[in-house]
């Protein structure tokens, strides 16, 4: 997402967030998903004047069960945005997402997770030949699919991290813990150098776009950086990343509705962003990192969204890179407080969806 300047926006994005997060009845796209970087436990973060909070929680070393996370938020009053997964294997993570079932636990997370495990293989398949063409270019996908088969096999569905809304007393559970507010990736308003660094953006490897066999229409994006491009990103003093997709919707048709199913990234610290500043003639999609501390060069990188289907067969789409910084004083998860630093376009409705492109 495309978010406006930062000062009185900023002010306005906290005192409106409530009624956004809330109000996604007719699809998740609106609600301000949360992250590792939400909230200190006694410093829930706001969402506006509706009485509600927002927070992540660390659901422990062992994460919770359906049946667990269904009993806390019951016994606690909560209401759940989303649910997230984590599988780590080669030294990277695989994050899914998911969204809750009208504020409680989704109503088959192993049959989500599983579909979404499906069509990342199925769209490394599709693009094999296309996305990783530099044999030193590593890709941990196949590992962590096959890492989250066997934790889905053996413990079915497992949370991680979940974003739950309530009172600020409903917050404060006996056991569970809030992430911590992430300072590595804060940066004050202006504070970001305006040197050129250098080409700091990755290459776009490919994308591939099918009806998924759960339902729905996926997209999976690939990308990596070089050694150079990397250093470029740590030079310009970013410490935050969104990969947008973006499709053509000057002409009312579209391949993806705006109600999302499932995400997922290997990027670290990834969340699913909101797209409530962008306008209706380009339809906007993003699973960004929150921190890009610990992104490798030579890596292949995935985000990938499953939407439920849009009106028509086919579309076009480009891409829009984005770097930026989490903002001081902003309490509301990374999906609001992130504020780019610079963008640039690729591939203007050049990307044909469905099947595979690749430049």
């Amino acid at each position: 997402m495309t978010k406006p300047k930062q000062g009185s926006v900023s002010r306005l994005l906290i005192a409106s967030v409530g009624a956004l997060l809330l109000s996604s009845a007719g699809g998740v796209s609106a609600y301000a998903s949360s992250s590792p970087i939400s909230a200190a436990p006694d410093e829930p973060a706001s969402v506006g004047d509706n009485g509600n909070d927002v927070v992540t929680f660390d659901m422990g070393v062992n994460g919770a069960t359906a049946s667990d996370l269904a009993a806390q938020v019951r016994s606690n009053d909560l209401y759940l945005v989303e649910t997230r997964s984590l599988y780590t294997a080669a030294g990277q993570t695989l994050t899914i997402g998911l969204p809750s079932q009208d504020g409680g636990v989704p109503a088959d997370p192993i049959a989500e997770i599983a579909a979404t495990l499906q069509d990342l293989e199925d769209a490394a398949a599709l693009s094999r030949e296309n996305s990783i063409s530099d044999p030193a270019v590593v890709d941990p996908m196949p590992e962590l699919i096959a890492a989250a088969r066997a934790e889905l096999a053996t413990r079915g569905a497992v949370f991680d991290k979940v974003v739950v809304s309530g009172t600020p007393a409903d917050l404060k559970i006996p056991g569970l813990v809030a992430d911590p507010v992430d300072t590595h990736s804060m940066k004050e308003e202006g504070d970001i150098a305006a040197a050129a660094c250098g080409r700091w953006h990755p290459f776009y490897s490919s994308s591939s776009s099918a009806n998924s066999a759960a339902g729905g229409r996926y997209n999976s994006l690939n990308f990596q950086w070089t050694g150079s491009g990397l250093s470029a990103l740590r030079c310009t003093g970013s410490s935050t990343f969104e990969p947008d997709f973006v499709t053509y919707n000057y002409d009312a048709r579209n391949y993806f509705s705006q109600t999302m199913l499932a995400w997922s990234t290997t990027m670290p610290n990834g969340y699913w962003d909101t797209n409530a500043f962008d306008g209706s003639d380009e339809r906007v999609y993003t699973v960004g990192s929150s921190n890009t501390a610990t992104v490798a060069a030579s890596t292949n990188y995935n985000v990938y969204f499953r939407m439920s289907n849009g009106n028509y067969s086919s579309d076009t789409a480009k891409i829009v890179w984005q770097r930026g910084h989490y903002t001081w004083g902003c309490p509301s998860g990374p999906a609001w407080c992130i504020f780019a630093d610079e963008s640039v376009i690729q591939y203007a409705w050049s990307i044909t969806l469905p099947g595979v492109w690749s430049p």
